[in-house]
């Protein structure tokens, strides 16, 4: 009996072994597919890590090309920096049907990781001969495995949202003491003044191609000019674009959406604390309208030769002056309108496209680099003048509105009671502006707004990493 039972226990354990053994091959094969599925893993971060590390130190690569270029043109060139020099600014095509301005800017105001894409829609555009950002040549930077695109502007080719400030707010804003009985009247004037630029500059910026059919006829900003300027100066001054998102008092929103389309025609440079440091942004202007008096401004300028069609027409419209009337109070009597302001704007590029001072308007070659640039005050009224004369862009009013543009625009100030010699004598002055902007300057100040975009490539030239940095180099 015993040994029957025996018999039949063997009997029942002859598959346990093989249980166990398919057990461990599972297991020992789990773990292998472990292994491989992390190591392949592992291999792929790596590799990713690696291009994602490559494409910034791309990005960095082009910052510094570019740094070391802006540092070679202050020493050798400051003078040519127009819009059609190495420099990165914002494109003007002429319409080959009339030889006309067009409006539309390609690559304004689009980030660079998009603008291939973009150009790729575009017709009859020459990506090599238009937009030499895409190219290979001195603003690009190439190596076996990538490449690098850089956009550089000139702050001062953008409209500066610090600007029109009191003594009074930047004394308050680098901790002095300081009291100013008309604080108030002139915080709504800076309100009204800059409000409507920046109203002015989202609307023409709406107007172009890449914002076609986002926005209604207040662009981007959505007409909140003057609220932004309240925010401001609660924020003491704005110190990055991004204080600009949010919700406003009246409900309406900026969003990173409608930044993105602003960003390149908007500086927040200098600062108010930069301001206080340098007198080139000091200027005076009329205190409460009454005759010969006036209050110190901080106001920065904008440069003719870089800045783009949309700012230059932002802070060309609606300048007037003021006259007393039979009552003794000052009044709006002459103003830019919306359609002279924009032909100014187009006079003015064309100027720094083709030097058209006499009259004469010659072909790029005959023309040297800094022929087509304004150097100085004496080119500029000669400018003015000439627009003027030619009765194609003033309807009414040319000499008030000649006047009215060099006594706005030139930074040095010239009042009858402390300048009455002939050759400096201005038939308006500072103090007789009504609604002013702010003053033209003729090279770039040392701000730059540098965007580079590092790329790596595959063989087939498909991207596989890429990084866009930005950098504010003084």
């Amino acid at each position: 009996m015993k040994k029957k039972y025996k018999k039949k226990l063997i009997c029942k354990n002859k598959g346990n072994a093989l249980i166990l053994v398919l057990g461990c091959m599972l297991l020992l094969s789990v773990m292998s597919i472990t292994f491989v599925l992390t190591s392949t893993m592992e291999m792929k971060t790596g590799t990713m890590y690696s291009d994602i590390t490559d494409a910034e130190l791309l990005a960095d690569a082009g910052i510094e090309f570019a740094i070391g270029q802006l540092k070679q043109i202050f020493r050798e060139k400051i003078t040519t920096v127009d819009r059609r020099t190495w420099l990165y600014s914002i494109m003007h095509f002429k319409n080959s049907e009339d030889n006309r301005i067009d409006n539309i800017e390609v690559a304004a105001g689009i980030p660079l990781d998009k603008i291939e894409n973009y150009l790729e829609n575009e017709e009859n555009i020459d990506i090599s001969v238009s937009f030499p950002l895409l190219t290979d040549n001195k603003i690009s930077g190439h190596c076996s495995t990538g490449q690098y695109a850089l956009k550089i502007l000139d702050t001062t080719s953008q409209f500066p949202l610090n600007s029109h400030v009191s003594q009074h707010q930047i004394n308050c804003a680098v901790g002095i003491a300081s009291h100013d009985p008309y604080d108030n009247y002139n915080r709504e004037e800076e309100e009204i003044k800059m409000g409507a630029m920046i109203n002015t500059l989202s609307e023409e910026v709406g107007k172009l191609k890449q914002c076609e059919g986002l926005y209604d006829a207040t662009g981007p900003f959505h007409g909140l000019g003057r609220e932004i300027i309240k925010r401001r100066n609660e924020l003491q001054g704005f110190t990055s674009k991004y204080d600009l998102l949010g919700e406003y008092e009246n409900g309406k929103t900026i969003t990173n959406e409608d930044l993105h389309y602003m960003w390149d025609y908007i500086t927040v440079y200098p600062t108010w604390e930069n301001m206080n440091n340098y007198n080139i942004y000091r200027n005076i202007a009329p205190k409460n309208l009454t005759e010969n008096t006036y209050r110190i401004e901080y106001r920065v300028p904008v440069n003719i030769n870089t800045a783009s069609r949309p700012v230059l027409i932002a802070i060309l419209k609606n300048l007037s002056m003021s006259e007393k009337n039979s009552q003794g109070q000052f009044v709006e009597v002459t103003s830019i309108s919306k359609a002279e302001a924009e032909k100014i704007a187009d006079k003015i590029i064309k100027f720094a496209q083709y030097k058209d001072i006499e009259g004469q308007s010659n072909s790029e070659e005959e023309v040297n680099v800094s022929d087509k640039t304004f150097t100085n005050w004496e080119a500029f009224y000669k400018f003015i003048d000439q627009l003027t004369s030619s009765g194609d862009v003033f309807t009414t009013d040319h000499p008030l509105k000649n006047a009215l543009l060099k006594a706005n625009f030139d930074p040095n100030v010239h009042l009858h009671e402390s300048n009455p010699d002939y050759a400096v004598y201005q038939s308006l002055t500072k103090l007789n502006l009504f609604h002013y902007s702010t003053e033209f300057c003729f090279f770039p100040l040392g701000m730059f707004e540098i965007s580079s975009y590092g790329k790596i490539l595959d063989p087939n030239e498909n991207l596989i990493s890429s990084s866009l940095k930005q950098y504010y180099v003084l």
